[in-house]
């Protein structure tokens, strides 16, 4: 049986599919159900790029800059 968040147990579903094209864009990320409370989309960087960056290494900190490099 499920516990959680459901809408946080989906996103993280749909970001970890295999094949990249199959992932969200940051812009959909931000649109899913789990961060409507969390984020106001006028203060968010947005592209059309999926996000490809190698993050099986890096720090929080690193990971997100490299996502806001990728978006800007």
């Amino acid at each position: 049986m499920l516990t959680g968040d459901i809408n946080l147990v989906d996103l993280a579903s749909k970001c970890l599919q295999f094949i990249p094209q199959h992932r969200p864009t940051i812009v959909e990320v931000l649109e899913h159900p789990y961060f409507l409370e969390h984020h106001d989309i006028t203060k968010e960087p947005s592209t059309t790029k999926r996000l490809t960056a190698d993050t099986r290494h890096g720090t929080m900190l690193g990971i997100r800059k490299e996502i806001y490099k990728i978006a800007n």
